[in-house]
């Protein structure tokens, strides 16, 4: 369904406005329509004629008003409207608007006023009346309206404007509320008129545009004020503008439109109610008359969302005189929006001949559709007798905004007939709420007219619908009442009317499977006849469905949007062959074809006669399904397995079926017959002969069945039994020994295996049947690999021992077999481990742990001995006291190996290892010389000696009654052989007989009891050999000090060494390490203890040390506190030389290292000045030193240090001569001098002096003088000569500037001023625009980011040379010639662009001084590439653009603003058919221009050299023709094309032409052609039920049935009429059947008549030869009764003889069967 938009009903204030006030039209000669009904209707009591201009106004109920010409007004009642209540007399003169006009008015209502309304009047082209404006006060004149003098001056209208004057007017609601703008063109100036409460406000808005505005054309606004546009008839196009419906202002943006070569002059022009869509109308030319040439009509489309507006141009209808439907072409005509949202057009022939004026309007259907979908009807509405011209009424635009109603679908319905099917359910609303939401509460009322009366339905907002009947059918509207914003009363109006219809039914019908029997898998289907009644099947009998069709297609898509049915669904052959296809049926309501239908489907097949493949015989092993078991010759088949192989090369094999028989008949019977079961087990005893069928599924006809015969590709097949192999005796595994050790042995498996299976089989087998192979995996022998079959004979390796897989199968059918496995084994001589030295500690399992005896279980040793053997498990180990008795056997005294055995001391132990399965493979401990392989001893190790229980003491550090112990000291107590022994120690006794728990190595060192004073851990003492025994370890914890030692402190300055003291790349005076000797502090320790004991004093560097005892201090005299910068202390150990015990502890010396640090500073950084004279020296006088002296310091207090400055480090290092000058200090060395720190501890004396810094003297930058910097004056400023220019780049000039310097670092700025670039002040800007014309001095400032340096010495002057002037040459105009083959293709090869090149440069300008360039990119003109040489070819068809480069040859400066056209006319482009046909039998041939794109002079001249003018000539014999066409807008061009005509004739044909054959198996007709005519002639017979065959070249017709027939003589070149003539083919019947049924009741002769055959004889005779019947040639033929009885079933005789109209006799005798079913 087309969407088509609504209708709009405006109220504003006291007055209502909506579009019904454009309800009513009239226009042209008497013509009007009335849009308040729909279909409008066409009125014809209207008094107005003209040829263009009307207009008309009706209330807004839709009753007409007023309407006029311009000129005269006619009131409602048609009668000319007053003024002040007298006629308007001739002296008083009529308005002054002109009907030629083609707007010649415009009416407008006054805001707030019920009674007055305004008509706006513009005079015609080439008048000087100017635009005027009327008042009409309705009121008056008993409410039909008189013309008054609104203002009281005396005169009844006011001129707005004078002289000349446009055509053009429209008007559009104003943006303020009770507002209209009136809207007039002339020349460049658009002129806005405000309509409101105060009437006319006669000071325009004037718009200036750039373009001159045509008097002739339309002007249009869109209806939502956004949009203006004007035709422009001689200007050739048409020009959108903006409007702004508020201010009255039209935009200067100008886009133009229709101005192509081909798309005319424009005239009429339209809006879409959406104001989306534009439409334009254009004409080629003028015709007066319909006696002057007639002209090409084209209606555009245009897109205004769209980006590219002219791009988007659609051309919607064309009316063009080479169109057979319009030989008159069509002239130019109005376009208007009409309240119902489409647009009505006016297309007459001519401007003003009777004959040419329009009887229908034609009509876009929707106008808001995009190009492709828009539906334009032509002569869509009758003028009912009444024609049209040029104009249409035009409205107030605003007047025609939409609203949409929707229904359920979403899509617009205005103004439809909107069909559904009984019982839909359908719903109504606003398409877009927003255009009611901005008022006050709208109503809304639905009303319902039935063809008969209107009745209110609904006030709800939207209209439901449900289970709709025919009663539902009839015109539907809703009516919206809303404020808007304004205070006025808005009223919306849409309206839509409403069909009901029978619903369709579609039943699916069965599936169609055919099979094909040629093999091309195509085949003819009558869809209608075979499937049309059960899809109409499910429609109730009282439905008549002569309403209904049956459509088929081959796509759903197109099935549900009715396109591209299948056009003869009675003749279809399916798609593809052998291929399932899907058909797709619609059934829809003729009626109702998209809103009642339904779909359905059904498949469509056909199948091949299926080639089925040779089935093999199929062999089955004898098993187990049997009583018989599985040797009795008994198995069961499942035959199903077969049917792949059959049906292996059938295409589209799940179309068949196969069944199988055991008699050849019975398979030729059915599928069903007699058949096997394939689908389950199917017993054979030895063998069995089966016969296949495959049959389609779908169409059991198509089958193939086995064929025995000689030559049958597909035969039979057997069922056959096959004896498997049933092994009794297994074969037994192969076990050897690799005696020679070559790692691998050989076996012959036939020779050792072979027999023994085969031996081994059911004794009822024979083995003659059967054969063995030998694989070595399994799943080869199941499968049979042939590659894989082991070789003969067949190696094993040592370390392999392989299982052997015998396939032992029957030789006629290898499938039957069993596989039977073996082991091949090779034993190695073994190669054992040498078992090492078996220890055990001594114990006490003899009573002792001290006498050296133990128990040892040797079999722990067998994993030992066998680790390195492979597949240990093949071995068995036996040990031995006697090496004799190891070699004699493993049971020949051997030693029980799974008991304990006794030991004292040590025993030799000999060792024999053998083969389980083979004990010759075997090895014996060896002692000799050499030998890998010997005995080994049995060891008994003793327990360590220690003392049981001893005790550890340790001073407390701090009387808490805990301290840590280094346990490792209680070994030398436990055991005197302690230093080859390991010591372990445990919590518990438990722990240590168990080995848990045990502490680890640092875990003893630092072991704190866990008791008070006292506490117990348990050690083992651990032999060499791992025997141990415990001891018992007390903790003790003494609480002896130093009693009356007074703690000492040592300090020290730190030292510029390393960290170890040494003189170094690493040393540092401020890491807090320096060397001390307290060694003083032994003698005052030792004085407090008695001179007679015997002591040990040490000292540690931390607790943990002291109390562990580890890491004592070396030398108390040379000690570094590495790792405890700045400050330490120090533990006093003092222990006894007795008993070790701990006499004092503690931390009773402090060391501290006194710090004096002097931070890292940076730089001191300064620019080179001119305080010395020289800015390049490297030395400057004003550095401050002391700067640096906080930074130095960092944290530490300025009073307590002194801080100095050296010129060198040996003078910081010692002290002496620092600089005195430290605040102002001049450097001695030129760019780059280092100054050393000395810092100082005031009280400590301890200083630092490693610090140093460099002071930095930076160079200026280098400011290089460069050249000028010189550009041409453009245009950027008005003036390409005025010596300003606005483009330097002064950044052209730093490169030369900075010279090498990096610009990364060195940057430039640019000052109008010296004293600017000094301050860096001001700095220009790029592009730069000069102050000073012609020349100014720029001063250039550089500036080191790096350093901060400036240097401001350089400057330069920017120079602005004028730019070459240029004067206007015309364009250069060529006809288009055939040089390069081609006369239409708008390229000439001989353009001369030197010749403009004087009139360019003018008189002023010396050429010599200039280079002039001609181009044909604009982007070359920068540097003057590609430049064209003369003579030029043009590279774009017909028109192109070429660009001039000026440049001054001193200057360089360039001049690229002039362009100019160069013009290749077109040749006239017109066709005239060549070759034609003159017909000598008449009529005359007409040679015309065909298609001419524009107004030409022609001169033709006919084969005898007659010349004669016009668009065409009238000839009647055959030859050459010549025209020339000759272009008339100036450029002379012309065109000459022949025309060959040749002659024909039509056929002349008798009976002497035709050769009859009839009465035979092969009735033909043959016309000899020779005597016909000199035309080329095409043949067709019609028949006696004018069935017409289609038309053939070949003069023969064959396999005709008898009738009487007309042959048609067709002149293939178009000469007419056909000739005809009338033949008879004779024919006799071989049966009838006179039942009744309509078809073959009588017998009687085809062919035959007494026109033909004036004399004929027919007499019927029964098998005794008795006459039954006599007929006449004409009679309809013989009954099949005799004397009024019927006549039984039988064969008759006939005997006829025919004498035709010739005289010539023809006798024939026969036989017919008469038929009685």
């Amino acid at each position: 369904m087309k969407k088509l938009l609504a209708l709009l009903l405006l109220f504003i204030g006291l007055q209502t406005f909506s579009q019904k006030q454009a309800n009513i039209w009239y226009f042209g000669q008497g013509a009007g329509v009335d849009f308040n009904f729909s279909p409008p209707r066409a009125l014809t009591d209207g008094q107005l004629y003209t040829l263009e201009g009307c207009s008309t106004f009706s209330d807004s109920d839709g009753n007409l008003l007023f309407y006029s010409d311009g000129s005269t007004v006619w009131d409602k009642n048609h009668d000319i409207m007053n003024f002040n209540d007298a006629a308007l007399t001739p002296s008083e003169g009529q308005l002054l608007g002109d009907p030629s006009a083609a707007q010649s008015g415009m009416i407008i209502p006054k805001p707030l006023s019920n009674d007055i309304y305004y008509l706006f009047t513009v005079t015609a082209n080439g008048s000087f009346d100017g635009f005027n404006v009327y008042t009409i006060d309705m009121s008056l004149n008993g409410g039909n309206g008189q013309l008054i003098d609104e203002d009281g001056d005396g005169v009844f209208f006011s001129q707005l404007q004078a002289g000349a004057w446009s055509e053009k007017v429209a008007a559009v609601k104003g943006q303020e509320c009770n507002t209209f703008w009136v809207v007039t063109a002339h020349n460049s100036q658009f002129f806005s008129y405000k309509v409101d409460e105060n009437g006319v406000d006669e000071t325009p808005v004037i718009s200036n545009v750039s373009s001159n505005i045509d008097n002739r054309g339309y002007l249009k606004i869109s209806p939502d004020g956004t949009k203006l546009v004007v035709a422009n008839q001689s200007a050739s196009n048409a020009i959108l503008y903006d409007f702004k419906n508020l201010t009255g202002e039209v935009s200067n943006d100008e886009t133009f439109l229709a101005e192509g070569f081909n798309d005319n002059d424009p005239y009429g022009i339209e809006f879409s109610v959406d104001s989306k869509k534009l439409y334009i109308s254009t004409i080629q030319g003028f015709r007066y008359t319909l006696l002057d040439p007639a002209v090409t009509y084209k209606l555009f489309q245009y897109d205004l969302t769209a980006t590219n507006i002219p791009g988007s141009q659609i051309l919607i209808h064309e009316q063009t005189p080479s169109d057979a439907n319009y030989p008159e072409g069509g002239f130019r005509g109005a376009l208007q929006l009409a309240p119902n949202g489409k647009i009505y057009a006016t297309i007459p022939l001519a401007y003003e001949d009777p004959a040419s004026f329009a009887t229908h309007l034609d009509v876009i259907e929707n106008p808001t559709a995009d190009g492709t979908d828009v539906v334009f009807t032509k002569d869509a509405l009758f003028l009912d007798g009444r024609t049209s011209t040029q104009g249409l009424p035009p409205f107030i635009s605003s007047l025609l905004l939409p609203i949409d109603i929707s229904d359920n679908s979403g899509t617009t319905i205005n103004n439809q007939d909107l069909k559904y099917c009984i019982g839909d359910n359908v719903s109504f609303s606003v398409t877009d709420p927003d255009i009611i939401s901005g008022g006050s509460t709208p109503e809304f009322n639905w009303s319902f007219n039935d063809g008969t009366t209107t009745t209110t339905i609904s006030t709800s907002e939207s209209l439901e619908l449900s289970n709709i009947t025919i009663a539902n059918n009839g015109i539907y509207t809703l009516k919206i009442d809303l404020t808007n914003a304004c205070g006025d009363v808005t009223e919306y109006n849409a309206t839509f009317n409403v069909e009901v219809f029978e619903p369709a039914i579609a039943i699916q019908p069965n599936n169609i499977f055919s099979c094909d029997t040629d093999g091309d898998g195509f085949i003819q289907f009558d869809l209608v006849a075979e499937q049309n009644a059960a899809i109409l099947s499910g429609f109730d009998p009282s439905v008549d469905l002569t309403f209904f069709e049956v459509l088929y297609f081959n796509d759903p898509i197109n099935a549900v949007d009715n396109l591209n049915p299948i056009l003869t669904p009675d003749n279809y052959t399916n798609q593809d062959a052998f291929l399932e296809e899907t058909i797709y049926v619609r059934v829809q309501n003729t009626k109702a074809p998209n809103a009642c239908f339904a779909i359905t489907e059904f498949k469509l097949k056909v199948t091949d006669l299926p080639t089925p493949t040779q089935p093999t015989v199929y062999r089955l092993c004898d098993d187990t399904t049997s009583a018989g078991g599985d040797t009795d010759g008994i198995s069961s088949f499942l035959l199903n397995t077969k049917d792949a192989e059959i049906l292996t090369g059938v295409a589209n094999s799940g179309d068949y079926t196969i069944s199988y028989h055991t008699d050849l008949v019975d398979a030729q019977t059915s599928s069903t017959t007699n058949a096997i079961d394939k689908d389950v087990d199917y017993l054979v005893t030895n063998s069995q002969r089966v016969y296949v069928r495959v049959e389609n599924i779908a169409n059991t006809d198509c089958n193939a069945i086995s064929d025995d015969s000689a030559g049958s590709t597909f035969t039979s097949f057997e069922l056959i039994v096959d004896a498997a192999p049933v092994v009794v005796t297994p074969p037994l595994d192969i076990n050897r020994c690799d005696e020679d050790r070559a790692g691998f042995l050989d076996f012959d498996l036939i020779t050792d295996q072979t027999p023994q299976i085969l031996n081994g089989l059911d004794p009822s087998l024979d083995s003659n049947d059967f054969e063995v192979l030998y694989f070595d995996n399994l799943s080869d022998a199941e499968l049979n690999t042939t590659s894989a079959i082991i070789a003969n004979p067949y190696r094993v390796n040592i370390s392999s021992n392989p299982t052997i897989f015998a396939r032992v199968h029957n030789i006629n059918n290898t499938t039957c077999y069993t596989i039977v496995d073996f082991k091949l084994k090779v034993t190695d001589t073994p190669t054992p481990t040498q078992p090492s030295v078996y220890r055990i500690c001594d114990d006490t399992a003899s009573g002792s742990d001290i006498d050296q005896k133990s128990l040892f279980l040797l079999n722990t040793k067998d994993a030992e001995i066998l680790a390195t053997v492979t597949n240990p498990g093949d071995y068995f180990i036996s040990y031995h006291t006697d090496p004799v008795d190891a070699q004699t056997s493993s049971t020949t005294n051997a030693i029980d190996k799974n008991s304990d055995y006794e030991v004292t001391l040590s025993q030799r132990v000999y060792v024999r290892i053998e083969n389980i399965d083979n004990v010759a493979c075997n090895t014996v401990s060896d002692d000799s010389p050499g030998s890998t392989f010997t005995s080994f001893e049995l060891i008994v190790d003793p327990l360590p000696v220690i003392t049981d229980t001893v005790e550890l003491k340790q001073c407390d550090d701090d009387t808490d009654g805990f301290s840590f112990f280094n346990l490792n000291e209680a070994a030398s107590d436990i055991s005197t052989n302690y230093l080859n022994e390991t010591f372990v120690f445990y919590p518990s006794l438990l722990d240590a007989e168990n080995d848990t728990d045990a502490y680890s190595e640092a875990e003893a060192l630092v072991f704190e009891n866990r008791t008070v004073t006292t506490d117990q851990v348990w050690a083992r003492a651990i032999s060499s050999e791992n025997c141990y025994r415990i001891a018992q370890v007390d903790i003790i914890v003494s609480t002896t000090g130093l009693t009356g030692f007074t703690p000492r402190s040592f300090s020290v300055c730190d030292d510029f060494l390393d960290i170890d003291g040494n003189d170094t790349a690493n040393n540092d005076d401020n890491d807090g390490i320096s060397t001390f000797d307290f060694s003083s502090v032994t003698a005052e320790v030792r004085a407090l203890f008695p001179v007679s004991q015997q002591l040990t004093i040490t000292y540690y560097r931390n607790l943990a040390d002291g109390l562990a005892e580890l890491n004592a201090i070396a030398d108390p005299a040379n000690y570094r506190n590495i790792g405890y910068p700045v400050t330490q202390q120090i533990y006093i150990r003092v222990d006894s030389d007795l008993d070790n015990d701990c006499l004092g502890f503690g931390p009773f010396i402090t060391l501290t290292v006194e710090p004096v640090t002097a931070q890292e500073v940076g730089p001191l950084e300064l620019c080179d000045d001119l305080d010395d004279g020289d800015g390049f020296n490297g030395i400057v006088q004003t550095f401050n030193l002391e700067s640096q002296t906080n930074a130095i310091l960092g944290t530490q207090d300025p009073l307590g240090f002194t801080v100095t400055y050296h010129n060198s480090p040996a003078d910081a290092l010692s002290g002496i001569a620092p600089i005195i000058n430290s605040t102002s200090y001049e450097n001695n060395t030129p760019n780059l001098e280092t100054i050393y720190v000395r810092v100082e501890n005031n009280l400590s004396r301890c200083f630092t002096a490693q610090t140093s810094f460099d002071l930095i003297v930076n160079p200026l930058p280098i400011a290089n003088f460069v050249n000028d910097l010189e550009v041409c004056d453009d245009n950027t400023d008005g003036s390409a000569q005025n010596g300003f220019s606005q483009t330097f780049d002064l950044e052209l000039q730093t490169a030369g500037i900075l010279g090498t310097q990096d610009p990364t670092q060195f940057s430039v700025t640019y000052h109008a001023s010296l004293a600017n670039a000094q301050a860096g002040a001001l700095p220009l800007g790029s592009p730069f625009s000069n102050s000073v014309p012609f020349s100014q001095i720029i001063y250039a400032r550089v500036y080191n980011a790096a350093t901060g340096c400036v240097n401001d010495i350089s400057n330069f002057n920017a120079i602005v040379n004028p730019e070459p002037t240029t004067e206007n040459a015309s364009n250069l105009s060529y006809c288009d010639d055939d040089s390069d083959g081609d006369d239409t293709n708008g390229f000439v090869q001989n353009i001369d662009l030197d010749s403009q090149i004087t009139d360019i440069l003018g008189t002023l300008q010396d050429p010599d001084d200039f280079n002039v360039t001609f181009h044909e990119d604009p982007a070359d003109l920068i540097d003057g590439t590609n430049a064209l040489s003369s003579p030029y070819t043009n590279t774009l068809a017909d028109q192109q653009t070429i660009y001039v480069r000026v440049e001054n040859k001193d200057t360089g400066c360039v001049n690229d603003d002039f362009t100019f056209e160069v013009i290749v006319n077109p040749l006239p482009k017109f066709t005239v058919t060549s070759p034609q046909i003159v017909c000598l039998s008449g009529p005359p041939l007409i040679l015309f221009i065909e298609n001419p794109v524009a107004v030409y002079d022609y001169v033709w001249t006919a084969p005898n050299g007659d010349e004669s003018f016009g668009e065409e000539i009238t000839i009647e014999s055959g030859g050459v023709y010549t025209v020339t066409a000759t272009t008339t807008n100036g450029t002379d061009c012309t065109r000459t094309r022949e025309i060959l005509v040749n002659e024909s004739i039509i056929a002349t044909i008798t009976d002497q032409d035709v050769t009859i054959v009839d009465d035979s198996d092969n009735n033909s007709i043959t016309i000899d052609p020779t005597n016909l005519g000199i035309g080329d002639y095409q043949y067709a017979l019609i028949d006696e039920n004018d069935l017409q065959t289609t038309f053939q070249d070949i003069p023969v017709f064959e396999n005709l049935t008898g009738g009487f027939y007309t042959i048609v003589v067709q002149d293939k070149n178009g000469c007419r009429p056909d000739a005809t003539l009338v033949v008879s083919v004779i024919e006799y019947p071989k049966f009838f059947t006179p039942n009744n049924d309509g078809i073959n009741d009588t017998w009687a002769i085809k062919g035959a008549n007494s026109t033909f055959y004036p004399s004929a004889q027919i007499n019927i005779f029964n098998r005794f030869g008795k006459v039954v019947a006599q007929i006449d040639v004409d009679n309809p033929g013989w009954d099949g009764t005799y004397g009024g009885k019927i006549l039984s079933s039988d064969d008759y005789w006939f005997s006829i003889i025919l004498v035709d109209r010739n005289g010539n006799a023809r006798e024939r005798k026969g036989n017919f069967s008469l038929l009685r079913r």
